[in-house]
């Protein structure tokens, strides 16, 4: 299973394995949604997002000084990244809401980031979508030939999972989330005849 690709412009980050690169590009990304008015109250602020820039440059300045150092420098880029990442799906949602693709498109590159394009409208094996009442995510996940029950999860941090109530049907509804707060959520199947799917791909969505 996949994560669910909204049909339209998707925010795109192709994060580079050089940490110098990585720097130089979430330095970009941090100018560019300071004070940007399309994001006035974004997940991780430019701020928060400086600090994890400043910890791996320095971090990645003494690599060489031993494996303590280069540890240090691997968390560093995994926070980094994981930060960027949030930012991502944070500008994903604002592009979303846009009222069409060249909008959304703008709206992603003022952010420092690169533009994809969906030319074919497939449908995802899993989905994420705001509820009926503040608070609430719908989650449709793509049948599974002879599944007996579906399994849902949802995370605040990709770490620790809460799990969901079981269903019998391939989608349910996750209510008592925090309003304003990006939540992940992943499910698997439990199939007669081939056993428990892997976990699906993480969709992520700020909850309304």
């Amino acid at each position: 299973m996949s994560h669910e690709e909204p049909q339209g412009p998707i925010a795109a980050l192709k994060l580079p394995r050089n940490n110098l690169v990585l720097i130089s590009l979430a330095k970009k990304i941090s100018n560019a949604m300071n004070g940007n008015p399309h994001f006035p109250n974004p997940v991780i602020t430019p701020a928060a997002l400086n600090v994890l820039i400043a910890a791996l440059e320095q971090s990645q300045g003494k690599v060489g000084g031993g494996k303590a150092q280069t540890k240090q420098r691997n968390v560093d880029r995994l926070a980094l990244v994981q930060g960027l990442r949030q930012e991502r799906d944070f500008v994903q949602v604002t592009a979303d809401q846009q009222g069409n693709a060249t909008a959304a498109a703008a709206v992603i590159t003022s952010a420092g980031m690169l533009v994809r394009k969906v030319t074919k409208a497939n449908k995802a094996p899993l989905a994420a979508k705001h509820g009926a009442v503040s608070g609430s995510v719908l989650l449709v996940a793509l049948a599974v030939l002879h599944a007996k029950a579906y399994y849902w999860a949802w995370s605040l941090d990709q770490k620790s999972w809460t799990s969901a109530a079981d269903t019998t049907k391939a989608k349910t509804t996750i209510a008592g989330l925090v309003p304003g707060t990006l939540v992940h959520f992943r499910c698997r199947a439990l199939a007669t005849k081939t056993g428990t799917t892997d976990w699906s791909q993480i969709v992520s969505l700020i909850v309304m």
